[in-house]
């Protein structure tokens, strides 16, 4: 896969979309001294050590490059889980599912809005997030508010079938 390391200017771009998007209170400590790659390809962009700049990337075949932060959609940023669990204690623009909700998210299902508007203030890239009953916050990935339904974006190989309390 051909990987770019991204300049200054669009990685500036690339975080000032996540934290409008996220409505992010601050940046998060570990997207501060990053370096950003774009699989240019997929347009996913990962986060990477800063050793990367030594080596040449054309002349390494390399299936995957550091942790899978986002993917640049026609319509925003879609966070990966691993992004989610990043940015989200950091930030406004999130939905707390109840344990049945969560469960039916890691399965992989799409949630429908009509008994979640209340909670949803805006259209577009969401972070999903479940609350325990100990108050530790989990975050579950990134889902879209479109036709009704927040769709799931949980890989198959990723989705749990059943949680045990």
């Amino acid at each position: 896969m051909a990987y770019i390391i991204l300049n200054s200017r669009k990685k500036k771009e690339i975080k000032n979309s996540i934290l409008k998007q996220f409505g992010l209170r601050e940046e998060p400590p570990e997207l501060k001294d990053c370096i950003l790659a774009l699989n240019k390809k997929r347009e996913k962009v990962y986060m990477v050590s800063g050793d990367i700049k030594e080596l040449n990337l054309e002349e390494i075949n390399i299936s995957t490059l550091g942790v899978y932060l986002c993917t640049i959609e026609k319509d925003g940023i879609r966070m990966s889980i691993e992004g989610s669990q990043m940015i989200g204690p950091y930030a406004e623009n999130t939905l707390t599912l109840s344990d049945e909700e969560a469960g039916k998210w890691v399965n992989g299902q799409n949630l429908l809005i009509e008994g979640l508007s209340s909670r949803i203030n805006k259209r577009g890239y969401i972070l999903i997030r479940h609350l325990s009953a100990e108050g530790k916050s989990d975050f579950l990935g990134c889902g879209k508010i479109a036709g009704g339904r927040i769709i799931n974006y949980v890989p198959k190989e990723r989705r749990i079938a059943e949680i045990n309390p």
